[in-house]
């Protein structure tokens, strides 16, 4: 943002260019706020993939999250990514463990080699988490609502994500996304992108569904919703859309 533009906002917002308030306005920040910066980027996120299991009774994901990333410094020794109280089992890269320090809010993994600038790594972290603080919910029948359904969702914005897989959580990083989820049955699985492919496995009684989004994207976009959902499709100016509403409530959705 320019000068111009920064010194037209200030005055919309009550303020000179300079931050003070104008005479007879009030400012727009709180007056103990402070300011905030977007993290240091020592690689881009190239790519992230969530392979992923849920149980829906016990309220536990489990899977593992790959992370390609790519050096943008001349040496790059490790990679720190978000990740808030996660139980981490273990990381690994091309086959081989690597070693990480994991402080129940930031997981820092070192690399056996230094990355060089271009150079590229996949980074498997094997993780589960019961019951996320925020970012993932649960939804299940309680006393007050018995009839309430069985639901899965994910809200990441604006720094959540972190709360259930390992990431740069950040919206100045953005990157393609995958996620491959086993649920049981009869529940659907809803995610960015397009889906890929579905199956089912009758003999353990679940089903796998596989979304690609191929256009980059911030990891609060990341989108997880499970549940017994009604297709719906429609055409508009030649484009289908589908959306999904609960069963038994189609003409919701109308």
């Amino acid at each position: 943002m320019n000068a111009f533009y920064c010194r037209r906002a200030g005055d919309l917002l009550g303020k000179s260019y300079g931050g003070a308030p104008r005479q007879g306005r009030r400012a727009f920040a709180l007056a103990d706020a402070q300011p905030h910066y977007a993290p240091d980027r020592p690689c881009d996120i190239v790519h992230i993939a969530l392979t992923l299991h849920l149980d829906m009774a016990q309220q536990t994901l489990r899977g593992t999250c790959a992370t390609t990333v790519r050096a943008v410094q001349e040496a790059m020794s490790c990679l720190t990514l978000d990740a808030v109280d996660l139980h981490i089992a273990q990381v690994r890269q091309a086959g081989g463990t690597l070693p990480y320090d994991y402080d129940g809010q930031r997981l820092r993994i070192t690399f056996t080699e230094p990355l060089h600038r271009n150079a590229e790594a996949t980074v498997e972290v094997d993780y589960s988490v019961t019951k996320p603080r925020l970012g993932l919910y649960f939804i299940t029948p309680d006393a007050a609502y018995p009839h309430k359904p069985v639901q899965v969702w994910t809200q990441c914005q604006d720094e959540d994500a972190r709360y259930w897989f390992p990431c740069f959580d950040a919206p100045n990083e953005k990157a393609t996304t995958e996620i491959s989820v086993t649920v049981p049955q009869p529940y659907f699985v809803l995610s960015n992108g397009q889906l890929v492919s579905s199956s089912r496995d009758d003999a353990a009684g679940t089903s796998t569904y596989h979304w690609l989004q191929d256009q980059p994207h911030a990891t609060y976009l990341m989108t997880l919703v499970v549940g017994e959902f009604s297709q719906q499709t429609d055409m508009v100016d030649g484009i289908p859309v589908q959306w999904y509403v609960a069963r038994g409530r189609e003409a919701d959705g109308v």
